[in-house]
């Protein structure tokens, strides 16, 4: 079996189809690390609101 080559328009101007598949690798870690903490955050926030909402209605009553 022959290693599959993850080519991308980099492995053609290099000879290292290796290293570049890594530094893409690295590159798609860190845009999906960014996308999953933005979004926990935002969940997170809109928990924190809904929370506050009701404690606000608790007061109420």
């Amino acid at each position: 079996m022959r290693k599959m080559c993850f080519y991308t328009k980099e492995t053609h101007r290099r000879g290292k189809s290796t290293s570049v598949r890594k530094d893409y690798m690295k590159h798609k870690k860190k845009q999906y690390a960014r996308f999953y903490f933005i979004l926990i955050s935002r969940i997170s926030q809109r928990k924190i609101k809904i929370l506050e909402s009701i404690e606000i209605k608790r007061k109420n009553y």
